[in-house]
This record gives structure tokens, sequence and C-alpha cells, in this order.
């Protein structure tokens, strides 16, 4: 399966969230969901990020605020985020415990790590069975999950940027983004854990419109 002329179109806004969904069912079904992406990517996100204007969402839980900037999406198509969100509150406190509790969302994800981050945690049925699923991260790590997967990010202690692209954009005053999941929420910290890497870097290309280079 080759990501990158997907991860093109979504990154110059070309793709139609069908297409989106598509490419990320598909993925995530045949156990292709965590990428190292090609070199300077982070880099390049981070540049553009910078020249963005805030998205309006500025998402808060009872802990901390993540600051949150638009870089592309409208209705009828995908949107492309850059959130930032501070070390963890309480680094021991387990999945459960993250800045962002474990969440859903009715339309599927692809997200680049852009700076920091120490992992990724998301329910996967493999083999028969629930399993908390963690993916260690560092910048230019792709991610690729279908709605209703229930996850989180560790933030680690220095803190996450993250790029998010959600396959159907919302407008920032729309509410209620997270969802239950379709099979029922799950204790993440309980179900048995696999570690994954990220796959070789399979994404040739991937630059965003008009960023400049720029290391990860």
């Amino acid at each position: 399966m080759d990501l990158a002329p997907f991860l093109d179109a979504l990154l110059a806004d070309r793709l139609d969230s069908d297409r989106f969904e598509h490419v990320v069912a598909e993925a995530w079904a045949a156990d292709r969901y965590a990428f190292e992406g090609p070199p300077g990517l982070a880099g390049r996100l981070r540049a553009w990020a910078a020249r963005a204007a805030s998205s309006g969402y500025g998402a808060a839980t009872d802990r901390v605020r993540f600051a949150c900037r638009l870089l592309f999406g409208g209705p009828g198509r995908p949107g492309g985020f850059l959130i930032s969100g501070p070390g963890e509150v309480d680094p021991a406190g387990g999945i459960g415990g993250r800045n962002r509790p474990p969440h859903a969302h009715a339309s599927g994800r692809v997200a680049v790590v852009v700076r920091g981050g120490a992992a990724f945690f998301v329910h996967r049925r493999e083999s028969g069975r629930d399993v908390t699923v963690e993916v260690p991260l560092r910048p230019g790590v792709v991610l690729l999950w279908p709605p209703g997967a229930l996850h989180t990010f560790d933030a680690g202690a220095r803190g996450l940027d993250v790029f998010c692209a959600m396959g159907a954009y919302l407008a920032p005053d729309r509410e209620h983004f997270p969802v239950a999941p379709p099979g029922g929420w799950r204790d993440l910290d309980a179900l048995p854990r696999v570690r994954r890497e990220p796959l070789a870097a399979s994404l040739a290309s991937a630059t965003p419109p008009g960023a400049g280079s720029g290391d990860a």
C-alpha cells in the first residue's frame, strides 16, 4: 500500500471525505496504520503551521488547554489542524489519566507528529481479542485510525505538537467532537497491551503546499 499519493492529496486539500475514509479504513484493516513519514515532513508542517491562524477550537479539559491552528478544511471535505498540548500533568497516571482521556470520533483521523510526544494508544481487535496498541512516537511518525476507535496520545514531559486531519471537517462552533465508540467504552489500561513500531518509511513525498524545507 503506497500512502504517499494519499498524503500528498490530503495536504494539498484535494481529497473528498469519502476517499479519505476509504484509505484510512483500508490501511487500518491491513494493519498498516503507523508509518515513518518522509524526511523533513515534521519540519515542513511546523513551518506551515507557524503561518496559520488560530482555528477557534482551543479544546480544553478539566486539566489543560490545547491550542489549535487551522491549516485547511471546509464543509464537505477533510480538515487539517496543528494541535499543541503541554506535557502530561500526571505522567504516572496510566492511559486513562492522560491530559486528554481516551475518546473516539465520528470520522477517521490521520495524524503526523510534529514535535515531542511519547506514545499513541488505540483500541483494536487482533486475533479475536481486544487489545490496546501502543505506538512509540517521534517527529515524522504518521498514524491513521478509523471512526469510533478509542484512542489517546501521551504527550510526554515536554508536550506534543501534532498535525491531525479529520475525515469530515466540523466548524469550531460544532460541539461534541468525541462520540461513544460503537463497541462500547473500554478501559485501555486493563486490556492486553501490544507494542507496534512504526513501519519503515513508505511515503516518498508528502510536502505541504507552499511549505519550505525543514528538518524533523
